[in-house]
């Protein structure tokens, strides 16, 4: 099993709420709109994760990762990750305007 990870941070002029509804009604059916069958080519499971900061409960301080939302994405193998991003196609995915890539 192969599994990716990506920390996401959302537009600065976005609420969380924007992003969150982007994410889910825009950027979630990009591929589908691209005709791309299945969406990510090869995987086996696709899960998103909206992080907020969170309290510690020993200090009282608000810890605050820094990232909007976790991505995670299953292969079952690296040679399946690595040919799910062969197509160019898939790539155009990554250009998104509503994320912050570091």
């Amino acid at each position: 099993m192969f599994k990716q990870m990506c920390f996401f941070r959302k537009n600065p002029d976005m609420t969380m709420d924007e992003f969150m509804d982007y994410y889910e009604t825009q950027h979630s059916t990009m591929a589908k709109r691209m005709g791309l069958k299945p969406a990510i080519p090869n995987a086996v499971r696709y899960v998103r994760r909206y992080l907020k900061p969170e309290l510690n409960p020993v200090t009282g301080e608000i810890h605050d990762s820094g990232y909007d939302c976790l991505m995670e994405i299953w292969w079952n193998s690296r040679e399946d990750f690595e040919n799910s991003y062969q197509s160019s196609r898939s790539l155009t995915l990554w250009a998104i305007p509503n994320f912050v890539w570091l």
